[in-house]
């Protein structure tokens, strides 16, 4: 459609009813959110401009979900551009002192005890918890995408009743995508998967009518910086492997092959690439694949770990790998080499250990939050 087209110019956009009302959506939130005051501008001081920012945002199927219009501050100098950039540096700031302040003017609650109403959780700072009695309301934000649940469905109508008095808000109803994530609801429990992420990967990579293999990554495999020639695209190499880092959160099968690719981020050779393709291609043949969480009457937490010794013939570093599982549903994983080089196997399972130790206890910290007791 031609209004799946995202503007470049607000002209373009009102040349277009949904983006021109993408627009006017944008500028009424502004002005009821007092962003701003209309002033005379003060002597001395310069104005910066602004542009506008259209994006498409579409739900699992592909289909347009909401034609969203931003306004943002730009700046321009004429001086040279260097970029960097932060990933959700607004969530992980820390200040060094405690401060108190008076509730928003005419957004007061109605609330005396003085407790908030919402705990930032110490295991994931973005994950909020509220007990009321044994009501358990559970928030995990990531900027505007939310997803709320608990024990109580009354508790969770009424957090999204007054979450919606205070803030303009769509509420999707039960939850069935989530950041590229794909969530199935079944008899048993939930199944997540990344089928439209991928597939739209295989396309970005021209690899979507490729040929399916068995295996992410050849058994005698062995990548290093002194085998192969540059590739003519650095950037889109990293790209590529960027987002199967992705896929990695619900694809632990992958999980080995594309940390050993990672680690040729920096000067890719052709052979890293086509390390890269069998990824995909074995992507291409398991599409339905994912992680399928289902009901258990006992909850216990298990581990394993396993390291490979000196493996790597550049820089003789190990591998190490677990895998953790939550009433025997796989809730963490990984594959990473180790900072040293380990001088025996017994040193190299001893690093890997560690590594899947420092795992459960964040678990057991997280779950203690959320009162289950391992």
């Amino acid at each position: 459609m031609l209004h799946d087209k995202e503007p470049t110019t607000i002209d373009e956009a009102f040349m277009s009813p949904a983006w021109t009302a993408a627009a006017q959506d944008e500028y009424k939130a502004l002005l009821a959110n007092h962003t701003w005051d209309l002033v005379p501008l003060p002597e001395g001081r310069r104005t910066v401009g602004c542009k506008w920012i259209f994006k498409v945002k579409r739900y699992e199927d592909g289909t347009v979900a909401q034609y969203k219009g931003r306004l943002v501050v730009k700046v321009s100098r004429g001086w040279s551009l260097r970029q960097v950039d932060i990933n959700n540096s607004f969530l992980n700031g820390d200040l060094t002192e405690e401060i108190y302040m008076t509730q928003p003017p005419g957004f007061e609650h109605p609330q005396t005890d003085g407790r908030p109403l919402f705990v930032p959780s110490k295991a994931d700072n973005s994950l909020f918890i509220r007990y009321v009695g044994p009501q358990l309301v559970l928030v995990l934000v990531y900027i505007d995408d939310i997803i709320i649940t608990g024990n109580d469905p009354s508790s969770i109508d009424h957090f999204v009743q007054d979450f919606n008095d205070q803030f303009y808000l769509k509420d999707l109803g039960q939850l069935s995508y989530f950041l590229g994530i794909e969530v199935t609801h079944t008899s048993s429990g939930i199944f997540l998967s990344q089928r439209k992420y991928i597939m739209e990967l295989l396309q970005r990579a021209s690899m979507d009518k490729s040929n399916a293999s068995p295996t992410p990554m050849v058994s005698i495999c062995c990548l290093s910086v002194h085998e192969g020639n540059p590739v003519e695209n650095e950037g889109f190499f990293r790209n590529i492997v960027g987002a199967l880092q992705y896929v990695v959160i619900t694809r632990p099968d992958i999980t080995f092959s594309v940390n050993k690719v990672c680690q040729y981020m920096h000067e890719p050779l052709d052979t890293d690439f086509k390390a890269v393709k069998i990824i995909l291609r074995y992507l291409q043949g398991t599409l339905d694949f994912g992680l399928q969480f289902t009901r258990h009457s006992k909850l216990t937490l298990e581990s394993y770990s396993d390291a490979s010794w000196t493996t790597e013939t550049d820089d003789r570093r190990s591998t190490s790998g677990f895998c953790v599982f939550l009433g025997g549903n796989l809730i963490s994983w990984s594959s990473r080499k180790q900072q040293v080089v380990s001088r025996s196997t017994a040193e190299v399972e001893y690093q890997s250990l560690a590594h899947v130790t420092v795992e459960i206890v964040w678990i057991q910290s997280l779950l203690s939050e959320l009162g289950v007791s391992i």
